[in-house]
């Protein structure tokens, strides 16, 4: 699949680490699913990702435990893209408050069209 194709032309291209050196990703509009980012997030942290756009695949609630392994590592996000997902309520209060601990240097983030407010919780977790 395109998970590992995009791991292979990492190590191809001699980024030492895999992903790890890696700042930028874009993978907007794959059919992405939770089963991909577990796969991202099995490559240990991204610690120099600065900007990550999952905007309009396939992440329902079900994808934040995933989300939140592959986040967790990434201390120094600056913009995170989830727009045009599923997420729902749920999933995005639990992402924001794995983001406000683990990428104190986030700037942008995009939950657009994720099929948010149908509660006042994660409007709370918003800020």
């Amino acid at each position: 699949d395109y998970i590992d194709a995009l791991l292979s032309a990492a190590q191809c291209r001699g980024a030492s680490g895999g992903l790890r050196s890696v700042r930028h990703i874009s993978l907007s509009e794959n059919r992405l699913t939770q089963a991909g980012v577990a796969r991202l997030a099995e490559q240990g942290p991204l610690e120099g990702l600065r900007s990550l756009d999952l905007a309009s695949n396939r992440l329902g609630e079900r994808s934040a435990g995933a989300l939140q392994q592959l986040l967790g590592g990434c201390r120094g996000l600056l913009d995170l893209d989830l727009s045009g997902n599923p997420l729902g309520d749920l999933a995005a209060e639990d992402l924001c408050g794995l983001l406000e601990h683990h990428c104190p240097e986030l700037e942008g983030l995009s939950l657009a069209r994720c099929g948010l407010g149908r509660g006042r919780r994660c409007g709370e977790a918003l800020g």
